[in-house]
């Protein structure tokens, strides 16, 4: 299919978006370089007369704009500042979400922005299959994690928090948008958005990821739940196979199961209590600007125990709101609060407001994988 435009910039905006989401499950940075275009590409079509403020999505906007001059401002006026500000390419992501908004309202980049996700994730996908059963890691630095009973923990091309939560997200994503989409996406299209779906939630499961499983289970309950009996089939399809899948596959509800106690009790210094116990005490002393960007394991180590083993020394709170509040403090939580509220706000009113299209696939997708 031909892809046409009235203006070159946004062909390559179009471009650049799709290399980014092709290249985001498996190289930073080719990822990180089409994000440079993307960010090019949205200035220029600001420069042209877009007004993002003036559509229904103003106050998100304003609220990520916020947010991020916030986390601007708290960086700069906290220790080691020029390492802040080049950290804070991390938040170039931001500009893909404008990005996107901008570019999503056609339907003809849709169908292939979305399919280049799919096709990524899918391949990714089948790479984190073949690691289950062979333990293989091409680029990474570690050997895989063994799973509880039989082959390798999955992990891409990523750090394991890092897959886990990626493709988690994905599955719940694609299952809500082929448990809505239907009647309005294109057959071809539809189906590979399906094998993206399954692919993604088969994999989810062989990263024996705790906390992203249970995320996409509860996802898919959601939709269940929200959706109506007009859209069910497809959600309680992926949440059958998602359970049978957890009852066969060796040891996937041992890291639920058996590591409960270890991680809701006791002294096991790598669990999240012990984590956001600490991370709560580095708040209390930093509530109003934190501890900068690129502070926070430097001084979340002078909170814990002098005899800790150097991996508990972790450079992330393992909770995103926890973590705002400590680098920027607790305004930048309050801050990153809205912005999300917001968000999910956007997509429920999506969600009830239209009766079908690609408006509630597209708002079914967005509020499942968030």
């Amino acid at each position: 299919m031909r892809i046409q435009s009235h203006h070159p910039v946004d062909r390559v905006l179009f471009g650049a978006l799709g290399v980014f989401l092709l290249s985001s499950t498996f190289s930073i940075a080719l990822s990180q370089t089409a994000l440079g275009v993307v960010c090019v590409c949205l200035l220029i079509v600001i420069a042209r007369g877009w007004r993002p403020l003036e559509t229904s999505l103003k106050w998100w906007y304003v609220a990520g704009a916020v947010w991020l001059a916030w986390l601007l401002l708290t960086s700069l006026i906290n220790d080691n500042p020029m390492k802040s500000l080049a950290a804070m390419r991390e938040e170039w992501l931001f500009a893909v979400v404008f990005a996107g908004v901008y570019v999503l309202r056609q339907e003809r980049y849709r169908r292939w922005l979305l399919a280049a996700l799919a096709v990524s994730v899918t391949g990714i996908s089948l790479y984190g299959v073949v690691q289950y059963f062979t333990g293989v890691a091409w680029t990474l630095d570690d050997p895989l994690m063994a799973a509880p009973r039989f082959g390798w923990r999955a992990a891409g091309f990523f750090t394991y928090n890092t897959f886990q939560a990626f493709f988690a997200v994905a599955a719940a994503m694609f299952v809500g948008l082929v448990a809505t989409g239907r009647q309005v996406i294109p057959r071809g299209f539809y189906r590979l958005y399906g094998v993206a779906a399954a692919m993604t939630t088969i994999v989810s499961l062989l990263s024996f990821g705790r906390s992203s499983v249970a995320a996409l289970v509860l996802s898919i309950v959601f939709l269940l739940v929200v959706l109506g009996r007009r859209y069910w089939k497809v959600s309680l399809a992926v949440l059958l196979v998602l359970i049978i899948a957890l009852a066969l596959v060796p040891g996937a509800t041992d890291r639920y199961v058996d590591e409960y106690d270890r991680e809701m009790g006791g002294r096991y210094q790598g669990r999240r209590l012990f984590i956001w116990d600490h991370v709560t005490q580095l708040i209390g002393d930093h509530p109003w600007i934190g501890v900068g960007k690129v502070n926070f394991r430097s001084v979340y180590v002078t909170y814990l125990p002098e005899n800790i083993y150097e991996k508990r020394k972790v450079t992330h709170a393992h909770n995103e709101f926890l973590h705002a509040a400590a680098i920027s403090g607790i305004p930048g939580a309050v801050l990153f609060g809205v912005f999300w509220a917001l968000a999910l706000g956007i997509f429920w009113r999506g969600l009830r407001r239209f009766a079908g299209g690609w408006e509630r696939a597209m708002s079914a997708a967005a509020l499942a994988g968030s």
